[in-house]
């Protein structure tokens, strides 16, 4: 976790609920170590968490992987990804950044770091105990 989110940014996620923008939700995918499928589901559970708390959430990756398979799309072309997400980051309120094993090595969550504090956007570090994860998934 960055110095800079953590001394300027201190908001929680009880902060969010109820509020009306859009929380981006940052997660590990290409480079979690259980795969693509379970990244994704792990993401869903995730953004279904938030969204059971009152919080209007955005995931890329259980948003990008349905649809990656649907349209039998690559679902590693980060390039392709990211143009499409960059829209609705742009838009988004709030990063969520759920610390489950491998965020911290993932380039997809680092960037999305770096564009959050780039852009001025409060970054929410949550475990997944926090919003009822298996804490197992935990670095």
């Amino acid at each position: 976790m960055s110095n800079a989110a953590e001394a300027g940014m201190g908001i929680t996620l009880q902060d969010i609920a109820g509020k009306p923008g859009i929380a981006f939700l940052s997660t590990p995918y290409t480079r979690y170590e259980a795969g693509l499928d379970p990244a994704a589901r792990v993401a869903g559970q995730a953004a279904a968490a938030l969204i059971g708390m009152g919080i209007h959430v955005y995931s890329p990756i259980a948003h990008g992987h349905a649809i990656a398979k649907a349209g039998r799309l690559d679902p590693t072309d980060a390039e392709m990804w990211m143009r499409n997400d960059r829209a609705i980051f742009a838009m988004s309120a709030w990063l969520v950044v759920v610390r489950i094993r491998g965020y911290d090595r993932s380039l997809g969550v680092g960037s999305e770091i770096a564009a959050a504090l780039e852009m001025g956007k409060p970054i929410i570090y949550v475990s997944p105990a926090e919003i009822g994860l298996d804490k197992a998934l935990g670095p």
